[in-house]
This record gives structure tokens, C-alpha cells and sequence, in this order.
């Protein structure tokens, strides 16, 4: 009897997280719930998965992270809000425009040989 505990084809999954810490920013409100935060850092996450059925992956994901806005404009308990890797389209309800200087500190801040793609880094909001 032979028993199989390992695949036949092997995936390789590298990732890398850049921490960076912000302040004097406006709120954001959050382009998946509408929460606005009062940015603190931001967290831009890259991944690389090799080997996969249908070639080589890549992921990324952008947070920013900081205390939440009450009702009353005072800061709240820390929150992280997603979505920022390509928060671009200011159109339909849900949708908010990623703000000029966010897009900036992620072009400035993304690591040496990833595709700026990853994070859609056009110009202008």
C-alpha cells in the first residue's frame, strides 16, 4: 500500500507587507462600508503564488488603518478599512475615489520588481 501525503506539483507563495506610518491626512471613508477612518498607516500587502494550475498569481491588498470617525467627528476605536489596491472608481453608491496622496505613498512605497499594475497606479483621482 502506498500512501500519497504530497502533491505532484508544488506551489511557492512569497509575500511581503510594507508598513507605512502616516499623519496630517483627512478621513477616508471606506470603499466597502462607508466607515471613515483617520489614517494612521497604511498596510500594503503583495503576494506571488508559483506553480498554480493557471500559471503564476500575484495579489495585492492596500489598508489603511487608524482610529474610526463617530458621528460626533471625535476619533473612535482603531479600525483597518480594504480595498484601497484599486479604489479608482468614484462612480455608482459604494464606490469612493482612491485620494491623490494615498496613490502617491503606495507608488513611493512599492517594493522593488512588483508590477505597479498590482496596486493601479494611474494618475489622478
Amino acid at each position: 500500500m502506498t500512501i500519497h501525503f504530497l502533491p505532484d506539483v508544488f506551489t511557492r507563495a512569497s509575500k511581503v507587507t510594507v508598513v507605512v506610518p502616516v499623519s496630517g491626512k483627512d478621513a477616508l471613508t471606506d470603499p466597502s462600508n462607508s466607515r471613515v477612518v483617520f489614517p494612521a498607516r497604511v498596510e500594503i500587502t503583495l503576494q506571488l503564488t508559483e506553480g498554480t494550475e493557471r500559471g503564476d498569481r500575484t495579489f495585492a491588498y492596500v489598508a489603511v488603518i487608524g482610529p474610526r470617525r463617530l458621528k460626533s467627528g471625535v476619533a473612535g476605536k482603531p479600525i483597518t478599512t480594504t480595498g484601497w489596491e484599486s479604489a479608482r472608481n468614484d462612480g455608482r453608491r459604494g464606490h469612493v475615489a482612491r485620494p491623490d496622496w494615498l496613490t502617491q505613498l503606495l507608488t513611493e512605497h512599492l517594493p522593488m520588481g512588483w508590477d505597479q499594475s498590482l496596486l493601479d497606479l494611474r494618475g489622478g483621482a
